[in-house]
C-alpha cells in the first residue's frame, strides 16, 4: 500500500499488532505508532524527509524576498503620494495668494463704498432731524406790544425795542425778554410793525434782520403842530433755520 504524506508520495510498511494499547509515540525514533483493539499500524520516516526540508527552505526564502518586493513598491507608491501632495499644496498655496489679493482688493472696494453710504446716512439723518423739527412746530406766529401807552424815550443811540406785552408766541419763536425773534424752521414769514408819536419830535422805527435794516416807519417834523401821527409797515422774509 501507499500513503501521503507532506504532499510527497512515501512508501509505507504496515505489521500486523495485536496489543489492545492506545496510540503512542516512539520518542527515539521519531515512529508515529497507532494502536487499536485489534492491529497496531507502525509508520517508518521516509528517507526522503532531508529533501522535504530543502525544498521548504527554499520556499521560505522565495517567501521573504516577495514580502521585501512587497514593501520596496509600497515604500515607492507612498514617497509618489508624498510628492504629489506636496506639488498639490504648492499649487493650493500660489492660487491661495492669487485668491488672497483679489479679496483684499474686494475689501478695499467695499470699505469706500461703506464710507461713501455712511456720508449719506449721515445727510439723511440731518435731512430727517430738520424734518421732524418742522413736523413738532405746528404754526409759528406772535403778536407783541410796548405796553400800557405812554412815552417812551428820547433815545440817544439806536437800541432795540424790547415789546414786553406778549399776545400770542406760537411756536416760542419770539424772545420778550431781547425783543428779537428767531425762525424756528424755513420758511415766509410776514411782519407788520407799527409806530405811534405826536409831530413834535422826530419817531423812527426799523425792522432789522440779522443787523441789516429791511423797512422803517418814522415821521416828520412839525413846527407847533401837535398831531397825532401812526405809521405801519409790512414785509415777508425767506428766513432758513437757524435764522438767517
Amino acid at each position: 500500500m501507499r500513503c501521503v504524506t507532506n504532499l510527497l508520495t512515501v512508501p509505507c510498511q504496515f505489521s500486523p499488532l495485536t496489543s489492545p494499547s492506545m496510540d503512542s509515540l516512539d520518542m527515539r525514533t521519531g515512529e508515529t505508532i497507532y494502536e487499536n483493539t485489534k492491529t497496531k499500524v507502525a509508520v517508518i520516516p521516509s528517507p526522503l524527509q532531508p529533501k522535504i526540508s530543502g525544498i521548504s527552505g527554499a520556499y521560505n526564502k522565495g517567501l521573504w524576498r516577495r514580502c521585501f518586493l512587497v514593501a520596496a513598491v509600497c515604500l515607492g507608491l507612498m514617497c509618489l503620494l508624498l510628492m504629489a501632495g506636496i506639488i498639490g499644496l504648492y499649487v493650493t498655496y500660489a492660487n491661495a495668494d492669487v485668491t488672497w489679493a483679489a479679496l483684499e482688493m474686494k475689501v478695499q472696494n467695499l470699505t469706500a463704498k461703506l464710507m461713501v453710504n455712511m456720508d449719506k446716512v449721515s445727510a439723511m439723518e440731518r435731512h430727517i432731524a430738520a424734518l421732524e423739527t418742522r413736523n413738532n412746530v405746528s404754526q409759528v406766529a406772535f403778536s407783541v406790544s410796548l405796553g400800557n401807552p405812554r412815552n417812551y424815550g428820547p433815545f440817544s443811540n439806536n437800541g432795540t425795542m424790547v415789546y414786553k406785552n406778549v399776545f400770542i408766541n406760537s411756536g416760542g419763536a419770539y424772545n420778550p425778554g431781547t425783543g428779537v425773534f428767531t425762525a424756528p424752521v424755513r420758511g415766509v414769514y410776514f411782519f407788520i410793525h407799527s409806530g405811534h408819536s405826536l409831530s413834535m419830535g422826530v419817531v423812527g422805527l426799523w425792522l432789522m434782520k440779522n443787523g441789516v435794516q429791511v423797512v422803517s416807519i418814522f415821521n416828520l417834523i412839525r413846527a407847533f403842530s401837535r398831531r397825532y401821527e401812526t405809521g405801519s409797515n409790512s414785509v415777508s422774509l425767506a428766513l432758513e433755520y437757524p435764522a438767517s
